[in-house]
């Protein structure tokens, strides 16, 4: 149960980490923003419900595996 945590928050740290060093980059170095605010929201939405949809088959095959023991 901790080792799924914390690869949880491995994942959810990337997508942060990496927006971060993309937003650095653009300060450092000027030019458009990548994507508006509506391309973020969706990006985010989908990265969201992934993982919402991972959990529920992580919780799926434990259940499954506790009912057959």
């Amino acid at each position: 149960m901790k080792k799924f945590f914390k690869i949880l928050i491995i994942i959810l740290l990337i997508p942060i980490i990496f927006i971060g060093v993309l937003k650095l980059y653009y300060l450092i170095i000027p030019g458009e923003e990548i994507g508006s605010k509506g391309d973020w929201i969706s990006f985010s939405g989908g990265y969201i419900g992934s993982i919402i949809a991972l959990w529920g088959i992580w919780w799926q095959v434990s259940n499954e595996k506790k009912i057959k023991k």
